[in-house]
């Protein structure tokens, strides 16, 4: 496995991650006026998950490299992600005090 192969799955991985913990981000903002609940978090939990295990199997085309350069990309996006609501939330609670 070559540097450019880590590096595409890599970044496939951070944009599955983009669209899994962007569409988490959604579903939370979209429980506050929706009166299916549990409706919303199923539906967003299997499309949401269909979409990370079809993505990274297609990546992962057999190799443990690929799946784990995806998986680290995936985690990457995850922690960038936790750090930005953190400081948004903490921007937003200055006003309140």
């Amino acid at each position: 496995m070559n540097v450019a192969e880590t590096l595409f799955c890599f970044l496939a991985g951070s944009g599955v991650g983009a669209v899994y913990f962007g569409g988490l981000w959604q579903t939370i903002k979209m429980l506050k006026t929706t009166k299916h609940t549990t409706r919303v978090l199923v539906v967003s939990w299997l499309v949401r998950n269909l979409f990370f295990i079809g993505s990274f199997f297609l990546l992962m085309q057999g190799s443990a490299h690929r799946l784990i350069a995806a998986f680290l990309g995936m985690m990457a996006v995850r922690a960038a992600m936790t750090i930005y609501m953190k400081r948004k939330n903490a921007g937003a609670n200055e006003g309140r005090s």
